[in-house]
């Protein structure tokens, strides 16, 4: 399984209240995007990352999460190379 991700997700920065827009569906979401409310999003994806790994671990399941800004053949080279 690979996990593609980018930091942003992991480590959004605070923005106070704010308006974001979907750029595929036009959709916009507004809320409060401060400091407490980004700390807790970032807890909830840290908790939601360690059930998942934990997940593919009992499972038996392959993983590795690779960063937007990672060289993407460097990295799964390694994962694949250790086959």
């Amino acid at each position: 399984a690979l996990v593609v991700r980018d930091t942003i997700e992991e480590h959004p920065p605070s923005m106070g209240f704010s308006a974001l827009v979907d750029p595929q569906s036009g959709a916009v979401l507004e809320g409060d995007f401060g400091k407490s409310a980004v700390k807790s999003y970032a807890k909830k994806i840290q908790a939601h990352d360690h059930a998942l790994f934990e997940h593919f671990k009992k499972a038996q399941v392959r993983f590795t999460k690779i960063y937007t800004h990672d060289h993407a053949y460097a990295a799964l080279r390694r994962f694949f190379g250790a086959l």
